[in-house]
């Protein structure tokens, strides 16, 4: 999936967050420049689960950490 993003994609998941930047704000990013490179809702997803999975966020906090993540995705992709 991340192969199909944009490069700065790619950076963001690999990288985390920016020195000073919380979770959430990079995982909105990440959604939005999935969004934006032509990714589709449901593969941004999948996407942003694993940058969340590496960075740490949501996903230890079960059902309601995946609700998190999915308004994150459809925020992102609301807006375009």
């Amino acid at each position: 999936a991340l192969r199909a993003t944009s490069p700065l994609a790619r950076v963001i998941w690999q990288r985390g967050p920016l020195e000073g930047q919380d979770r959430s704000t990079a995982l909105m990013r990440l959604a939005h420049v999935c969004c934006t490179s032509g990714i589709t809702p449901s593969m941004c997803h999948v996407i942003v689960v694993d940058a969340d999975k590496r960075w740490g966020k949501y996903h230890a906090r079960g059902a309601s950490g995946m609700e998190h993540i999915a308004k994150i995705v459809e925020r992102a992709y609301g807006n375009h």
